[in-house]
């Protein structure tokens, strides 16, 4: 069985757009995308383990999300990304 955790980025509007665009090119979705970066990260030991550093990080992309929320409270990615967010604390917890 496999455990899917869900994150959240925050970022400036117009790398939010730019991001859009730049998956629309690629055929992929956020999830797809972040998992790429996540799974590149890890086949370079560039990710830290450590729960605690893992909670700062969370913390971060959280607040980000939250921000994008703010700017656009209808996109469906965003409300996606806020969830992704949820579940990561939930994960932790």
């Amino acid at each position: 069985m496999e455990i899917t955790k869900k994150i959240t980025i925050r970022c400036p509007q117009d790398r939010y757009i730019n991001l859009k665009e730049k998956l629309e090119k690629l055929n992929m979705t956020q999830s797809e995308y972040l998992n790429t970066l996540i799974e590149n990260d890890l086949k370079d030991n560039n990710v830290v383990l450590n729960q605690k550093e893992l909670i700062c990080a969370i913390s971060k992309i959280s607040t980000c999300i939250n921000h994008l929320g703010e700017n656009y409270p209808e996109d469906e990615d965003v409300m996606k990304l806020k969830e992704e967010v949820r579940s990561s604390w939930r994960i932790l917890s």
